[in-house]
C-alpha cells in the first residue's frame, strides 16, 4: 500500500515537505506518498509563474497571512485552516513521461470518486485541473489541482474546499489585486464569488476524518506513517531558503518598485526589510514574515532606482 502522511504545518513547511519528498522520490530514496494536510495559518500561495503584484502585501500584513510561491504553476490559491483540505500525491514515473495534463487528470479523477463516495454527485473536471460540482442548477468550483514534474517523479497536489464564509472572502479580496489593481468593493466581490464556490460541508455532513478515509481508499493509502529524517532535513533546507523565496526574488526584480511590493525577502532564513519608502511598519513586516524583529535588517532608503534594483539582484541565488 502507498505511504500515508497526515500533518498540519505552516505553508512554508508544507510546500517544502512536498518538494523534498518529490526530490527524494525522484532519486529513489523515498516511497510513493499520499499526503493529507492542513495549514496552521492563513496563506496565499502563488503559482510558480505568477507576478507578485497580484498580492496586496500590506493587507496580508494586517491580516497576518503568509505569502509564498509554490513549485507548481496555476493561479494563486487562498489557504485557510478552516476552509481547505490539502491533498498531495508524489510518485515515480519514467523519465520520458512528460504528460503533465494526464497526471493531473488521473489525480483529479480519484478526488472526484472520493467526493462521490461522500454522497456528492454531479462532479466534473473542467479546464484540465478544476473540480466542479453542480448545486441547485449552478456549477461551483470545489477544488483545483496543479502538477510539477521531476526527471523521475511527479508531484500533484490539490486544495478541496471544506467550508467558506462571505467574511473570509471579504478578507481574501482585500488581499489580492487582479491585474495589479485593488478591488474597490470587497463585499460585492465576496457576494458574487460566494455563489460560485462549492464546499464539501454544503453538500454533506462529513467531517474531516470521514473525508480523509474516502480519499485514502481511492489512492490505496495505508496506515499513517511519518516523514523520514532525510525528508525533514531537506525540507528544513528548503524552508530556510524561504520556501520558494527564489521565485519571490524573481518576482520582485520583474515587478520593480511599487506600493504593494512585499516588505521583505527571505535570505538564508533571515528576513531582510526593504526600503522604508514602501511605508510598511516594522510591526506589520513582523506579522507577515512571522520572524523575530532582531532578524530584520534595515537597509537605507537612499539611492536611485538603479541602485535599488542592483541590490535586489544581489538577493538572487
Amino acid at each position: 500500500m502507498i505511504r500515508l502522511i497526515i500533518d498540519k504545518t505552516d505553508i512554508f513547511t508544507n510546500l517544502a515537505l512536498d518538494e523534498a519528498c518529490l526530490e527524494l522520490v525522484s532519486r529513489g530514496e523515498a516511497p510513493e506518498t499520499v499526503r493529507l494536510s492542513e495549514i496552521t495559518r492563513p496563506a496565499i500561495s502563488l503559482g510558480a509563474n505568477q507576478k507578485v503584484d497580484e498580492v496586496n502585501s500590506y493587507a496580508c500584513a494586517k491580516l497576518g497571512w503568509d505569502v509564498c510561491y509554490r513549485k507548481t504553476g496555476g493561479t494563486l490559491a487562498f489557504l485557510h485552516p478552516e476552509s481547505k483540505i490539502l491533498v498531495s500525491h508524489i510518485y515515480r514515473k519514467e523519465a520520458s513521461d512528460i504528460d503533465q495534463v494526464q497526471h493531473t487528470r488521473e489525480f483529479c479523477k480519484k478526488l472526484m470518486l472520493s467526493l462521490n463516495a461522500l454522497g456528492i454527485e454531479n462532479v466534473e473536471l473542467w479546464n484540465k485541473c478544476d473540480i466542479m460540482v453542480s448545486s441547485e442548477g449552478r456549477w461551483q468550483k470545489i477544488g483545483s489541482a496543479a502538477t510539477a514534474l521531476e526527471k523521475n517523479a511527479v508531484l500533484v497536489h490539490a486544495t478541496l474546499n471544506y467550508s467558506y464564509s462571505k467574511e473570509l472572502l471579504c478578507d481574501f479580496f482585500s488581499a489580492v489585486k487582479p491585474f495589479g489593481e485593488k478591488i474597490p468593493d470587497t463585499r460585492q466581490a465576496a457576494d458574487t464569488a460566494y455563489a460560485f464556490i462549492g464546499t464539501i460541508t454544503h453538500s454533506t455532513k462529513a467531517n474531516r476524518e470521514t473525508i480523509y478515509e474516502a480519499i485514502k481508499k481511492q489512492f490505496n493509502a495505508g496506515h499513517q506513517a511519518h516523514w523520514s529524517q532525510s525528508e525533514r532535513e531537506l525540507a528544513a533546507k528548503l524552508t530556510n531558503k524561504g520556501a520558494s523565496a527564489d521565485a519571490m526574488y524573481k518576482g520582485l526584480c520583474d515587478f520593480g518598485l511599487g506600493p504593494y511590493i512585499p516588505s521583505f525577502v527571505l535570505k538564508n532564513g533571515k528576513a531582510i526589510a526593504l526600503p522604508d519608502t514602501l511605508a510598511i511598519k516594522i510591526s506589520e513586516r513582523h506579522a507577515l514574515v512571522n520572524c523575530e524583529l532582531s532578524n530584520i535588517q534595515s537597509i537605507t532608503k537612499e539611492g536611485q532606482l538603479m541602485a535599488y534594483r542592483e541590490w535586489l539582484a544581489t538577493l538572487k541565488p
